[in-house]
């Protein structure tokens, strides 16, 4: 009695592991076997060639095909892409890209960037791409209008929490890089910024104020107020109505920044004058 049931055991195995010319799996039919995949490890793979339902033939590892896990020659998949690509018709937008990555990076553990996102516990909270694009398209296309195309980025308005509606907006990338977790932040007189928009604000370079506060310990409120005498001692002087400053004075008489009236005069060769008292143009 128990030799007739390991019999049986024995057939039904030997049955499982026949291939059989002409059986059917999804859109696949078997032709034949063909010569084994050998793996690195040194392990073989039993190969079959296939006819798809396309009329492609493919030779495909067996297992693959008889689990499911290789449903066609490659045909269904290009067909679920086309069908969603049609479905919304941003399959190959930057918006489409965006979407893709975040998600990505929050649930792929083989992306390089899953340690900052997903690994340390920042999920993806839109359910669907169709979910994403009815909350965020329509503030993608105005920021995209108003920040020249390429200039819009997903960004987390609070860093440690969830890729969301709630939590995400748009932003240039100068914006976007000022929201890092990395970003040094300075609050003086109850005003926190980053140290570079400090820099801005102030009229210094961004490195002297960096090297005030972290190699030379100065305080807050030193760094931020004390003039750069070497700046100032060889910087370039400009003449209007009578007075002579530097950009870095004329700047803070004028309220228009440094950096602006240096591409003014420098870069489009404006007349002093037009670049002292043009004003800037208000950011709709």
């Amino acid at each position: 009695m128990v030799y007739s049931v390991c019999i049986n055991c024995y057939i039904n195995t030997m049955k499982k592991n026949i291939i059989i010319n002409g059986e059917r799996f999804n859109r696949l039919t078997i032709i034949k076997e063909t010569e084994p995949k050998i793996y690195k490890n040194g392990k073989k793979g039993r190969m079959v060639l296939c006819v798809c339902d396309c009329g492609n033939k493919k030779e495909i590892i067996y297992g693959d095909v008889k689990k499911g896990h290789t449903k066609s020659c490659g045909c269904f998949a290009k067909e679920v892409n086309l069908t969603n690509s049609l479905k919304h018709g941003l399959a190959k937008t930057r918006f489409y890209d965006i979407y893709y990555k975040m998600k990505s990076r929050c649930q792929n553990k083989n992306n390089k960037d899953y340690p900052d996102y997903g690994g340390r516990g920042i999920k993806f909270l839109w359910k669907s791409f169709d979910e994403f694009k009815d909350s965020m398209y329509t503030d993608y296309l105005k920021h995209k209008k108003a920040n020249r195309g390429t200039n819009t980025r997903i960004d987390r308005i609070d860093n440690n929490k969830n890729y969301c509606k709630e939590n995400c907006r748009w932003a240039t990338h100068r914006e976007q890089a000022r929201n890092r977790r990395s970003n040094h932040l300075l609050t003086y007189k109850g005003k926190t910024m980053t140290l570079t928009e400090w820099a801005e604000k102030v009229g210094l370079p961004r490195y002297t104020l960096n090297n005030r506060i972290i190699k030379y310990n100065w305080s807050i409120k030193d760094a931020l107020t004390l003039p750069n005498k070497i700046q100032e001692k060889n910087a370039k002087l400009y003449t209007y109505n009578n007075k002579s400053r530097s950009l870095l004075n004329w700047s803070k008489e004028t309220g228009i920044k440094k950096e602006t009236l240096r591409s003014r005069i420098k870069m489009y060769n404006w007349p002093l004058e037009k670049a002292l008292t043009t004003p800037l143009r208000n950011k709709k």
